[in-house]
């Protein structure tokens, strides 16, 4: 789903979306929209906004700040030539209507965007700890498809009570709700339809969805430990943090024991960790049960080289080909990616006789390498995943189409 800003009020992000899809010299023209009433009437003191698609996490709160006239009427400046599209929102919370149209990037502006209002659609949740207490402030990201295209809009929050109501929203659109990125590591329990695993739902005119409750542990689990050298001795200043890129971290830092505690941990699952000592090149990653282990013991190692030798399906080296390195955990098969505290891992070529080596892979961890012949990315090799385990070069043996894969296997 696009991702970019949260906008400020309307007027202001009019103006913002403009400079992003439009030149300083555009001309302007105005834009009419006019809303009617499901009998056809103009429908007077109806809330209007505006989302342009190059800008998301749009506040709920303050995107309806237009209101129409007694014609039912509003109009707005817009840039003449435009590259991304406009959704147009109403509503009028007191009789419980919503309506939105979709101005596409090439239509001409001339006659007044008709905005037919229905009967509203609203969803109901209640935000709960797991101690079953109320959680207030909390503030939902909401996603709506409409024409293929997803704008992310940002919910009021829940009250005193825990309760959220969302709307009046549109009718026979795509719904998705999920908590703000900073907190889906910590839900226990949801069944809310969720952008990143449930096809969204869509509500019918004048429909009133409860999603049911969302349980969350707002501490998060937790663990803790000792790091340790390959001798077995204690790595005093080690950084230890989670493989949770969507929710920013502060790493534990070892005492002079070796010992951390780490808190904040996702509230249910198994989880990856990390732990490094760049001063001293040391690095490891493994995937612990906060519920299961009571203490882990994290052991850090040197860097690893890794080669493989990449041939075509006739034997023939592979010179001069891109080589695409993918670091991976093995939970869920996710990126754990680019952490300041890991090594930078290269993308290398090939040489002339198709061999390549990388460097800095870190112990315990799991990669991909793929043989990327035309620098388009498209694969030319089938993928070698294989998991560092031990501290010595890794010999991954030879690499083509229609060839066993080699290396240690992938985990699910």
């Amino acid at each position: 789903m696009p991702r970019t800003l949260t906008v400020p009020p309307i007027l202001v992000f009019i103006l913002l979306s403009v400079w992003l899809v439009a030149p300083a010299d555009a001309q302007m023209v105005p834009l009419g929209v006019r809303a009617l009433s499901p009998d056809g009437a103009p429908a007077v003191g109806v809330e209007v906004g505006f989302a342009n698609w190059a800008a998301t996490s749009i506040d709920l709160d303050t995107v309806f700040s237009s209101v129409t006239d007694e014609r039912g009427a509003i109009e707005v400046p817009v840039p003449a030539r435009r590259t991304a599209l406009w959704l147009v929102l109403a509503r009028d919370t007191a009789s419980g209507l919503a309506g939105l149209v979709v101005l596409p990037p090439d239509a001409e502006i001339g006659e007044p965007l008709e905005l037919r209002l229905d009967k509203g659609v609203y969803i109901t949740s209640t935000v709960l700890t797991v101690d079953q207490a109320p959680l207030s402030g909390v503030r939902p990201e909401l996603c709506l498809v409409a024409d293929t295209y997803a704008w992310v809009f940002i919910c009021p929050p829940s009250d005193d009570e825990g309760n959220l109501r969302i709307g009046p929203l549109p009718a026979g659109v795509t719904v998705y709700l999920d908590l703000p990125p900073h907190m889906q590591h910590l839900a226990v329990q949801t069944d809310w339809p969720s952008s990143v695993n449930s096809p969204g739902i869509v509500l019918t005119a004048g429909e009133t969805r409860d999603l049911g409750p969302v349980t969350i542990d707002p501490d998060g689990r937790s663990i803790e430990g000792v790091v340790v050298d390959a001798d077995g001795k204690p790595v005093p200043l080690a950084r230890v943090f989670p493989f949770e890129p969507e929710q920013p971290h502060e790493p534990a830092v070892t005492d002079e024991q070796g010992r951390f505690f780490l808190v904040g941990l996702p509230a249910v699952g198994l989880v990856w960790i990390g732990a490094a000592h760049p001063a001293r090149g040391l690095f490891a990653a493994m995937e612990v049960d906060p519920d299961a282990m009571p203490e882990v013991e994290v052991v850090l190692h040197p860097p690893v080289t890794a080669a493989a030798r990449f041939l075509d399906e006739e034997g023939r080296p592979l010179a001069d080909m891109a080589i695409g390195v993918t670091a991976l955990r093995r939970q869920k098969g996710a990126v754990f990616g680019s952490f300041p505290e890991f090594p930078d891992v290269a993308e290398p070529q090939t040489d002339a006789n198709g061999v390549v080596a990388v460097p800095g892979l870190v112990f315990g961890g799991e990669y991909g390498f793929v043989g990327d012949a035309d620098g388009l990315n498209n694969s030319r090799t089938p993928p070698v995943i294989f998991v560092v385990e031990e501290d010595g070069p890794i010999d991954l043996g030879a690499v083509q189409p229609q060839a066993p894969i080699r290396g240690v296997p992938r985990q699910q």
